[in-house]
């Protein structure tokens, strides 16, 4: 047990051996790319982590390699192809800029009712809309009236809340809809 303690200590030394400016791809004797020594697609994806932008931490996030193009685990996209001679900092720079052009991917969700998107129509008597929890209770205090025959339910989400909107009539469901879009 003790040597299977001192041989995981010893990879992870190798592994926080590589510096920024190591280079990870050289060219073997044959011609053909090989990984530097001492370098493997882990170590070299923790110590690109390191050294990206918040940003470029979450484009990394789950990032996995194939062969050697990196891969962004949300998308499947290529954010970079490892070439010859690339350091890990050369990484860092194109994840950061690949992150930057993408950074609708990684931005948090908006839920806002005057998105189209967020009201969906279900048939002539009924709507959902896709909101956060405080909205939803808003939309609820607004729209519900039983004795108008406007049923509003909350359903809560992981991101945020639905609110089921059941009317009598197509008529009161387009007024429910028009005064949930000026709420907002």
């Amino acid at each position: 047990m003790k040597h299977v303690k001192l041989y995981e200590q010893f990879v992870e030394e190798i592994n926080e051996a590589i510096a920024p400016n190591t280079p990870l791809l050289i060219k073997a004797d044959n011609g053909k790319l090989r990984w530097n020594h001492g370098v493997n697609q882990n170590s070299m994806l923790s110590v690109v982590r390191k050294l990206v932008t918040p940003e470029g931490k979450k484009a990394l996030a789950g990032a996995y390699m194939d062969d050697v193009d990196v891969v962004n685990k949300k998308t499947s996209q290529t954010i970079i192809s490892i070439g010859p001679g690339m350091t890990p900092a050369h990484i860092a720079k194109a994840t950061n800029s690949w992150a930057e052009k993408n950074a609708e991917l990684f931005a948090p969700k908006n839920k806002s009712v005057a998105n189209s998107e967020t009201i969906e129509i279900k048939s002539d008597t009924r709507a959902i809309v896709a909101v956060d929890a405080n909205t939803a209770v808003a939309i609820k205090k607004a729209v519900h009236n039983s004795k108008e025959g406007i049923q509003v339910r909350i359903m809560d989400r992981k991101d945020g809340a639905k609110v089921y909107i059941d009317t009598e009539d197509k008529e009161t469901l387009s007024a429910v809809i028009a005064k949930i879009k000026s709420l907002v």
